[in-house]
């Protein structure tokens, strides 16, 4: 029993840092959301909070690679004991039910700023297009000055 209510205690401590990861990662999503609103993306900001991120995740798999499990090991005692355990079982329904709906904020959060992301990426490429375009006229405008085939005095000279 006493190894059950430790067990418990760790799964327990296990969620309540998950939350508070989960947390993190929802500042950091409503971080990049900012930063992609903005006219000019700031992309070694952008970088920092894609790292950031990626800790936490990777974090999170850990917890979650241990969490079933422990849970599996202690399984049976608890099923067979409901009464000695009720008051971590609620602990642990609560904080997966939370858990579960910041998890559902956040998936929905990253769906928006992939698309923010990508119509940002879209708009740079279109930019790029613009800008080889115009380069290249000028180009072909400054090889046919060189080379004396268009008479582009003509506009200039006094009549």
């Amino acid at each position: 029993m006493e190894d059950t209510l430790i067990t418990l205690e760790i799964m327990i401590r296990s969620l309540e840092r998950k939350k508070v990861l989960l947390e993190e990662l929802k500042t950091y999503t409503k971080k990049q959301s900012e930063l992609l609103m903005n006219d000019k993306l700031d992309y070694p900001l952008f970088n920092n909070i894609i790292e950031n991120k990626q800790a936490r995740i990777d974090e999170l798999a850990t917890i979650d690679a241990g969490f079933v499990p422990t849970y599996e090991r202690i399984a049976n005692v608890v099923k067979t004991n409901k009464h000695l355990y009720k008051d971590e079982i609620k602990t642990l329904k609560a904080l997966i039910r939370d858990i579960s709906d910041m998890q559902v904020d956040i998936t929905m959060a990253e769906g928006r700023n992939k698309k923010m992301f990508t119509e940002k990426i879209s708009q740079m490429q279109s930019g790029a297009r613009t800008f080889r375009t115009h380069n290249d006229a000028y180009k072909k405008y400054q090889g046919a000055e060189k080379s004396g085939s268009g008479d582009f005095n003509m506009f200039d000279s006094k009549k």
